[in-house]
Formats: structure tokens, C-alpha cells, sequence
């Protein structure tokens, strides 16, 4: 945690299949990091290692559930209603998980400046196409609506990088390397 990183083991699914292993990197957003530090510090002071994926929560006080021993087929179904309930009892809005990796999508695309940056928001949300980390990283509709406001109040233009003409710019790069190592 101290490096701003996740390592996350290689998974079994019940379905069969498994998920790589991988490194996900922390954004340097440090009142965030504080308090998934302090979250994860707690975490593991009350479980241990071989314990459950996720920290058992009681729905009537908040904190962790010491008399959850096992957990069922829709352990992650019972996580969720416990902590929305919680989160609703405290006039708190609950966010599904899924939220905040599709923020993290969205920041990491919004603050890409070329083809190398969505390369490295692919491989840090793990995902095996660009394709997908795109679809995944969909703008919100506010989102949307804002940019398309200032669409028909344009300032000044900015030059774009044309993703699209970078690519085809590095692969010729890369075919005239290539020609000339032939050549030697």
C-alpha cells in the first residue's frame, strides 16, 4: 500500500475460468489515499490473511461483524444490501463498487494525453482490449451534457491529439526501424 500499489493474485472463478494476477497502481490523490489507507489499516487489524474478500459489515452498527464465520453463494449480494442499509440509516448514498472503477476509468481517460496514457488505464483497470476499457470508461450523461454545452460556446481552439494519426505515425516509425535494420 505504501507504493501506491494493489497486487491482486490470480482468481478462480466459479464459473471455471481465472483471472490474471496484477499490479494496479493508486492515483496520486492523497485525501483519497488517506482514507483507503486508514480503511485497509483497520481491515487488517480485525481480519486475518485467509479470511473473507471483503470486510463483513454489520448493517446495524456499521463495523465489522465478528460473528460472520461463513459465507454463503450471494456473499456479494449480502455485502451490499448490509452496507446500503447502513449507508441509509445514515443518510449516505450508497455507490455500487463497479462506481468507482468506472470513475477511476473515467479520470484516467479524461486525463490521457496520448495513446501511451490509455495503454497504461487498460493495463491498470487489467482489462485485455482498449476496446473495452473505452466502453467501460463511458461518460456520464452530465458529463456529456457539459461538453456538449460548451460544443455551442467554443473557445478558442486547442490543438487535439489526433490518436488516430499517432498510431499510424509510430507504426511507420516503427516499419521504417525495422527496414533499416534489414538494410544493415
Amino acid at each position: 500500500m505504501s507504493k501506491r500499489r494493489l497486487v491482486q493474485t490470480s482468481v478462480q472463478a466459479s464459473s471455471g475460468s481465472s483471472r490474471e494476477s496484477g499490479v494496479t497502481y493508486l492515483l496520486q490523490l492523497d485525501e483519497l489515499f488517506d482514507i483507503v489507507k486508514a480503511w485497509d489499516a483497520k481491515v487488517r487489524t480485525v481480519l486475518s490473511p485467509e479470511g473473507f474478500w471483503f470486510a463483513p459489515i454489520s448493517a446495524q452498527t456499521g463495523e465489522f461483524d465478528p460473528d460472520v464465520t461463513q459465507v454463503g453463494e450471494h456473499r456479494a449480494n449480502c455485502f451490499r444490501k448490509d452496507l446500503n442499509d447502513w449507508l441509509t440509516k445514515h443518510s449516505v448514498e450508497y455507490h455500487p463498487p463497479h462506481d468507482f472503477r468506472r470513475g477511476h476509468a473515467n479520470y484516467l481517460f479524461d486525463n490521457a494525453k496520448d495513446m501511451n496514457d490509455l495503454e497504461a488505464a487498460r493495463e491498470n483497470l487489467m482489462q485485455e482490449s482498449l476496446t473495452t476499457t473505452e466502453r467501460y470508461a463511458r461518460q456520464r450523461r452530465n458529463q456529456r451534457k457539459q461538453r456538449i454545452l460548451q460544443m455551442s460556446n467554443p473557445e478558442p481552439a486547442v490543438p487535439q491529439v489526433n490518436l488516430q494519426s499517432e498510431i499510424f505515425n509510430k507504426l511507420n516509425s516503427l516499419a521504417q526501424a525495422v527496414e533499416m535494420l534489414r538494410n544493415q
